[in-house]
């Protein structure tokens, strides 16, 4: 009969503990690489529809429409509901109420659960808030109340990013509210993310669409904030150029990761 020894017992647990790890950080990874793959198709069919109310309306639609008031009521996520398959709740939608009066808040939960959702943010009372929003400012494509059209990105459209991303969101997705170029602030860790800050849950970085194809990018520590800036606005003559963070950095990461999909 053959004897199992004391170390040939732990030489197989230990192998078997290490086999379980390495299985289980495989499995773990595979998650997140889908997770952050589905995360950026959602910010590509936001640039797309983007895209489509600018062909149809001959400029990208404003950040917000004011109410009578003067106040901000309506946001450019309900603009694009048409062009995102949502066509039956924008026709219920009442532009004669603030985004969160009664009829318009009774059809909050009718569109695509992950439609401004990022695949990592936390569910509960946050379920309905987007994650995906515009950098309002006379600088960017988004200045307020006013419309940009694409001939009016001097700094070319492929150095010119429309929609950032944004981690643990606080932000209604019908809530005409975004982030502010002026106070701009950006998170690469993901432990630190926030609906305050261009941030991602995704370990990867916060994604970012460029106005020139149907593309996200996630953006890489390190990075500075006023290169983030200069690539946000339309005509700041600044030298940021997409093209100038696509590579390398000192350390071997990508600044920007290529794009995973394109027209």
């Amino acid at each position: 009969m053959k004897i199992v020894t004391k170390s040939t017992m732990y030489l197989a647990c230990t192998t078997a503990v290490l086999t379980i790890g390495v299985l289980w950080f495989a499995v773990r990874e595979a998650v997140e690489a889908a997770r952050q793959s589905a995360c950026q198709g959602h910010m590509n069919g936001l640039q797309s529809a983007l895209r489509n109310y600018e062909a149809l309306n001959g400029h990208y639609p404003p950040a917000y429409i004011n109410g009578p008031d003067g106040k901000p009521w309506h946001s450019w996520r309900v603009l694009l509901l048409p062009f995102l398959g949502e066509e039956a709740v924008y026709d219920q939608y009442r532009f004669d109420e603030p985004w969160n009066g009664p009829n318009n808040q009774a059809l909050a939960d009718r569109i695509s659960p992950n439609l401004f959702r990022c695949t990592n943010a936390p569910g509960g009372k946050r379920e309905w808030n987007t994650n995906y929003v515009a950098v309002v400012g006379k600088e960017t494509a988004f200045p307020g109340a006013e419309t940009v059209a694409s001939d009016d990105i001097k700094d070319g459209v492929e150095n010119t990013i429309l929609l950032v991303e944004i981690g643990n969101s606080d932000i209604h997705w019908m809530e005409p509210c975004d982030l502010q170029y002026r106070s701009l602030t950006l998170q690469t860790d993901p432990e630190k993310a926030s609906s305050m800050s261009v941030s991602s849950r995704h370990p990867a970085g916060p994604g970012v669409v460029f106005a020139d194809r149907i593309t996200a990018y996630r953006i890489h520590s390190p990075l500075l904030l006023s290169t983030l800036r200069g690539l946000l606005t339309i005509a700041g003559g600044e030298e940021e150029t997409k093209e100038s963070l696509e590579g390398w950095d000192n350390s071997g990461r990508y600044l920007v990761e290529p794009p995973i999909a394109s027209d």
